[in-house]
């Protein structure tokens, strides 16, 4: 067995000719339009993106200036790397992200990196690039929009860099509870560190000496990026996988530079954007635990974080990992040789060159965002694939003028000679990265062969040519309404009672009507003494105006009551509705004397 312990379940991957040839088809978007300057005829390109990929660019760089395989002495200077973070790659492109609201894009940069691969909205934001200040997202103008590849282009460790407290003397270890001379933890309680759940050395480090304030009782400080960064989104990849109750928590964050539990413990934030700020702020700051990627902590020095048998405690060195939840009892470091942590080791290159990425599409025009290398069980569990966003067609993300042409040619060159060619892959190990895997790297070359010019002629124009910008949003005045028609005239409800009398014992009403409707009368008596008698209710449709003649007769107890008080006042009430319209209520009053018997006369 090795002295990296067994790799169990390799995931290899093995494309058959025909299968790699159809992963190259559907990589391309489509046959690229030809350059019409001649290989190494480019000018100066500069690129911003991930502080992870600095080492590795100056490997790159170095064989593209290199006669034959790359562009030759002509090319030095052309191409520079700003590693200022992948969220300010991301920004240069137009991601919409504080301060960069409006998705302007940076006019000086031409290709970027992030070892976080974009979301789908990050890329149809790079894809359209500035929007309508002060808009939903409205395009600006759809004339510069352009597909983005995502091109990855290395694979490396990101390595847990650990400065104990000055007060410990002693690790406490011996035999199996050491790796390779230094301490060993649990994944789980590195979760529970960067979680803010765990709070102190002897959580991280149970054996620490001595077991006081000074050293095993120390508040941990967890040392982390100030910006939006790609090593920080590999970081809780694997914290998201470790474990799994917390994932969608780690999900969320992201790249972001918010952190668990900021309100009960401890985080110290580096001075400046990029990993070396964060390193170098580790060596300064005893009692923090951090995270780089490989090539950085190695590169702040000999002295920095490599182990130092001579001293009595090294109190700086990263931290071996156990190879996952489930087989906790082999441990790998970051760096590929053995003995690579030591100080003055030369040997270099990441213990990831036999970890199979998992959610890679079949594309660089795809979704990488759930691409993922860590906790592969074989290798370093703190793995990542490192990627470069590159534009199909510059002419119509720029312009399609000869100086835009060039930069564009630089870019096309760099990567097809360098970044993704077999020479480019094999300088990674040599710069401490590994190389992309087998699986993986032929889709970035087939995205690399599809970048283009001037693309069936959707260049832009450029100079005066420059189709204007949008007008300014006018308000559009809100059209004076059609006075609309009177609303018909309500019909009347003038209803008049022209006379009332009585014959015997019947009331007979004479109506004068407007029109068609509705009559209903109401009656009612008080007799001297007993209760009121009351009429039953009489309606009567009325079909045209003019008068109407209605009747009402006593009832039995209306009769009675006559009788005997000989005489009874009726109090009416008339209520005329006219169709379609509202009613109106007449009253009248009228005596009703009880009628001469026959026999009297």
């Amino acid at each position: 067995m090795s002295s990296f312990g067994p790799r169990p379940r390799r995931r290899h991957l093995v494309l058959s000719a025909s299968a790699a040839l159809a992963t190259m088809l559907m990589a391309a978007p489509g046959a690229s339009a030809q350059f019409t300057l001649a290989e190494c005829a480019g000018s100066a390109a500069p690129g911003r993106g991930a502080s992870f990929q600095n080492t590795a660019f100056t490997s790159f760089r170095n064989l593209y200036t290199t006669e034959g395989t790359g562009c030759g002495s002509a090319a030095n200077g052309l191409l520079t790397w700003d590693g200022a973070g992948s969220g300010a790659g991301r920004r240069a492109f137009g991601e919409r992200s504080a301060p960069n609201t409006n998705g302007d894009r940076d006019p000086n940069i031409r290709w970027i990196g992030s070892d976080e691969p974009p979301t789908q909205g990050q890329r149809d934001q790079m894809e359209k690039g500035p929007i309508v200040p002060g808009s939903a997202g409205v395009d600006l103008t759809v004339a510069d929009n352009s597909p983005v590849h995502v091109v990855p282009v290395a694979i490396g460790a990101v390595a847990i860099l650990t400065h104990l407290p000055t007060g410990c003397t002693s690790y406490g270890a011996t035999g199996n509870d050491l790796f390779r001379d230094r301490p060993k933890t649990s994944l789980a309680a590195l979760e529970d560190v960067f979680r803010g759940t765990a709070t102190t050395w002897g959580d991280l480090i149970p054996t620490l000496e001595p077991n006081t304030a000074a050293c095993r009782q120390a508040p941990i400080q967890r040392l982390v990026r100030r910006d939006s960064s790609g090593t920080t989104f590999a970081l809780r990849q694997l914290l998201a996988k470790i474990d799994p109750a917390n994932a969608a928590d780690w999900k969320t964050r992201a790249g972001s530079a918010s952190w668990p539990n900021e309100a009960t413990a401890a985080v110290v934030k580096a001075d400046t954007d990029g990993g070396s700020s964060l390193a170098d702020k580790g060596i300064a700051t005893p009692g923090t635990i951090g995270y780089v990627d490989l090539a950085t902590a190695r590169a702040r020095g000999s002295q920095a974080y490599t182990w130092d048998a001579a001293q009595a405690v090294d109190r700086t060195f990263w931290l071996p990992l156990q190879s996952s939840t489930t087989d906790t009892g082999n441990y790998f470091d970051p760096q590929s040789d053995a003995q690579g942590y030591k100080l003055n080791n030369a040997a270099r290159g990441a213990n990831c060159s036999a970890v199979d990425p998992t959610g890679v599409p079949n594309s660089t025009l795809g979704d990488w965002s759930a691409a993922d290398s860590t906790m592969s069980e074989d290798g370093y569990a703190a793995c990542t694939l490192t990627y470069d966003i590159l534009f199909d067609d510059s002419a119509a993300v720029y312009c399609k003028s000869a100086a835009e042409e060039a930069k564009a040619r630089t870019i096309k060159d760099y990567f097809a000679k360098a970044v993704v060619s077999p020479a480019g892959q094999n300088t990674l190990p040599g710069s401490d990265y590994a190389r992309v895997p087998a699986t993986v790297i032929d889709t970035a070359r087939a995205g690399v062969a599809a970048i283009g010019w001037n693309k069936g002629g959707a260049g832009r124009p450029c100079g005066d040519e420059q189709p204007p910008p949008p007008p300014a949003a006018t308000v559009t005045p809100t059209p004076t309404p059609n006075t609309p028609p009177p609303p018909p005239v309500a019909p009347s409800n003038n209803v008049t009672v022209p006379s009332t009398r009585a014959v015997g014992t019947t009331i007979r009403l004479s109506l004068q009507l407007p029109g068609a409707g509705k009559v209903s009368i109401t009656s009612s008596a008080k007799p001297k003494k007993g209760k009121a008698v009351t009429l039953a209710a009489k309606t009567v449709n009325v079909t045209k105006a003019g008068a109407q003649t209605v009747t009402l007769s006593l009832n039995a107890k209306a009769k009675s009551a006559l009788r005997k008080d000989k005489k009874l006042k009726f109090t009416l009430k008339i209520t005329y509705t006219p169709t379609g319209g509202t009613a109106k209520t007449v009253t009248k009053t009228i005596t009703v004397k009880q009628p001469k018997s026959k026999s009297s006369k």
